[in-house]
């Protein structure tokens, strides 16, 4: 079989600009045609083109590689979550984090750590090393539910999407007083 083949998604506000240069080493490394910056890109797009493409047993499966904070990481995975209902049969490509947040809860209780140095790029050793566990690591899977909202207010402004709501809530009707479905993943984390 095929080394796996690796998608990074970024969010360029994260990480204090460690995200930039994470996307341009990454786009040296692996080809900008597997980088996408989510101020730029929608992995909607991006993954419905990889769900819709054929698969075959020579075709190299795909790891998904996520530099941001738990809303970057929620926000793939609702998007592949999704997808999986529109391309049923269609396997879930796994997901590694680089913890760019400010609480990485849920990179932490997978094992990718609290925080990610985008400077440790610079050595090849480190950045193979880096590949090997993100092609080679254990899946777990995240059980995951909806919250549907009903009659209540968009507040106004969020993250410069226009309808004042994060990525995970998803607006279901048009109006002032409307609903809306958000995703919650399950894990467990105490702050400390």
């Amino acid at each position: 079989m095929p080394e796996p083949r690796l998608i990074l998604f970024a969010n360029a506000r994260s990480g204090g600009g460690a995200a930039k240069t994470i996307i341009a080493y990454f786009s040296t490394a692996i080809g900008p045609e597997h980088v996408y910056d989510l101020s730029h890109h929608d992995p909607r797009d991006v993954l419905r083109n990889e769900f819709a493409s054929p698969a075959s047993p020579s075709t190299a499966p795909t790891r998904i590689i996520v530099a941001g904070g738990d809303g970057t990481v929620t926000w793939i995975l609702a998007t592949i979550a999704a997808l999986s209902r529109d391309f049923p049969g269609r396997p879930r490509p796994p997901v590694a984090i680089l913890p760019l947040g400010t609480g990485n809860d849920l990179a932490i209780n997978l094992g990718w750590g609290k925080t990610f140095n985008a400077s440790s790029l610079k050595s090849p050793k480190k950045f193979q090393a880096l590949q090997e566990r993100v092609t080679s690591a254990p899946t777990t899977a995240l059980d995951y539910w909806n919250v549907d909202f009903t009659n209540f207010s968009f507040p106004n402004s969020g993250d410069g999407d226009g309808d004042g709501l994060p990525h995970a809530v998803v607006r279901s009707s048009d109006g002032p007083n409307t609903s809306a479905t958000s995703k919650f993943w399950n894990y467990f984390s105490i702050g400390a």
